[in-house]
Order: structure tokens, then sequence, then C-alpha cells
């Protein structure tokens, strides 16, 4: 398994992803095979757990706590603030207060005296970030946080939450069909030695070969541009493409998905999801591909003129 270095620990570049685990946006929850999946994971080398208090809500927190606490010391767990749900509906809310309570339920649903790394969930206009960076720094500052972070910031939001405060990773979206961060996020970070965690290289299984057919899953992809009924058909070629050429180097798509994502410049970690104990074997194994630069712009060749996002 390939690592990068963060504050002083040596992480898996794959990372595994709880969104699935949700319990409500993903289908039904399946708790005991939810914890013998991230089990998988870690026995497979990955060190790194990306949660979020919104999935669920709070449910993938839960079953991630319920499933390492006997374990912590061989995870680094990563979680965020920004997103909370008042029983009816999400809301943003990134006030001081807001963050801190957060911070303490995470805490508790995660059996964990401090938080590896806590980031901002999405950027929200309504509160100055000085706010925020501030109360996160002071979570911090009394032990309960490692690292602080964010996630679906622009540049120019990276900048402004810089001048209030350590900024020490970013987590944006892409994949082949993502490619946007490449443009400007991933070069600024690179500038400001700033690690990486990605997400959405498998674009919620559709570049891991099982949608082939164009049948979509009633879940959360129902709500998902790359499914749509103007978008899907579009893409599907391309896919059909890509799963031909992953046969061609014995790799399952997958596979040869993460592992192209894993060889952008920039690109510390790639956290991908999975719902049971063999795709977190799968997703794993891409760690130990190396993919030449030929075979990069093979991969790219087969989504030349499809549809993207930024």
């Amino acid at each position: 398994m390939l690592s990068f270095a963060f504050g002083g620990r040596e992480l898996s570049r794959v990372a595994l992803g709880t969104f699935p685990f949700d319990g409500r946006e993903w289908g039904p929850a399946d708790d005991p095979r939810a914890v013998s999946t991230i089990h998988a994971a870690l026995d497979a080398g990955i060190s790194v757990f990306d949660s979020a208090p919104s999935y669920g809500p709070e449910h993938a927190e839960v079953v991630l706590g319920r499933a390492l606490h006997d374990r912590r010391d061989r995870a680094f767990i990563a979680t965020k603030v920004g997103i909370r749900w008042n029983t009816v509906r999400y809301y943003q809310d990134l006030g001081a207060a807001s963050v801190r309570e957060e911070c303490e339920a995470s805490l508790r649903r995660l059996r964990t005296d401090v938080i590896d790394l806590l980031q901002i969930h999405w950027p929200h206009a309504e509160t100055p970030l000085s706010e925020t960076m501030v109360a996160l720094a002071a979570l911090k500052a009394e032990g309960k946080v490692r690292h602080v972070g964010v996630s679906n910031f622009t540049p120019a939001q990276l900048e402004e939450a810089r001048r209030h405060g350590a900024v020490e990773t970013l987590q944006p979206l892409h994949s082949l069909l993502a490619r946007g961060a490449e443009e400007t996020l991933l070069p600024f970070c690179a500038a400001h030695g700033m690690p990486v965690l990605t997400y959405g290289a498998l674009c919620r299984g559709l570049l891991a070969g099982r949608f082939a057919d164009g049948v979509v899953p009633d879940d959360i992809r129902r709500k998902d541009h790359f499914f749509g009924p103007d978008v899907l058909p579009r893409i599907l070629p391309h896919v059909v493409r890509f799963n031909a050429l992953a046969r061609e180097l014995g790799q399952p798509p997958g596979r040869l998905a993460i592992a192209w994502a894993l060889t952008r410049p920039g690109v510390s970690a790639v956290i991908v999801g999975a719902r049971s104990p063999e795709q977190a074997r799968e997703n794993a194994a891409a760690g130990a591909v190396a993919l030449d630069p030929a075979t990069c712009a093979a991969v790219e060749a087969c989504f030349a003129d499809a549809p993207k996002v930024v």
C-alpha cells in the first residue's frame, strides 16, 4: 500500500469513505456488514477513514466508532462540521458555538478523545470564515482535534481561510469525469505543501463497471448528475471503452480508476466508499498499482469528449 506523510505519521493513500454506511441515502443500514467492511479495510492496509455527521445523519460516525473503538491506534479518523440535521431537514451552520457542539458530538459518536482531522464540510457565505477558523483553532489547542482542513473550497476560499488560521488539508471532488481540481486547486495545494484527499474517484460506482447496462439503483444515484437521463447515455460509451481497457490491462475498472487518480500531481490520498469487505479489499489493492504515463494517457483517452463536471 502506497503511503504519504502527514502529521508525523505514514498514512495510506487509499482511504475509506463511510458515506455508504449512512442507512439513508444509500439504502437500509446493515451495521454488522459495515463494521466488517471497516475491519477489512484496516486489515488490507487502509489507515484513513473519512466520515461526517451529515452521513445518516450521524449514523456513519456511530458505525465507525463502533468498528474502531478497540483499534483506534491503527486508524486516522477524519470528520467534518457545518452541515446539521434538525429532524426535518439539513441546514448549514459554521458559527463558533455550532462548530464546538458538532465536534463534541462527533467525539462521542466516534468513541474517541481526539479527532485526527476536522474539516469544514462546505463553505457557507452567511458565517465569516474568521469565526469558524478561530473556533477550529481553539478545539485544536484544547487537544480535541489534531489537524484542521476544508472540503469543497475554491482557491479564493482557501486563501481567505488561511488568513484566519492554519488550513492543513483540502478535500475536493476529483475523478476521470470531474477533473476541474487539476486546473487550480491541486497546483495551489502543491505550492503550499497542503495534502489533498480527493473524493468521488469512482463516480458512485459508475467507473467501477457496475452500471454499463444503464440501470440506475433506487438510491442517492437517482439524484446524481452523472446518472441523469440526459447525461448517463452520453457517458456509457466511454465507460464501456474504459471497461474494455481495464480488461486488456488485467485490472478491475474500479481499481484502475483509483490507481489513475493516485497518479495526479498533488493528490495525497483518494477517499473511496465501500459497502462490503470485498469492495474494501478491492479498493485497497489500487494502492499497490503503478501506472506509467502511457497507460494513464490511454485511460484518459477513454473519456475524451465525455460529459464532465468541474
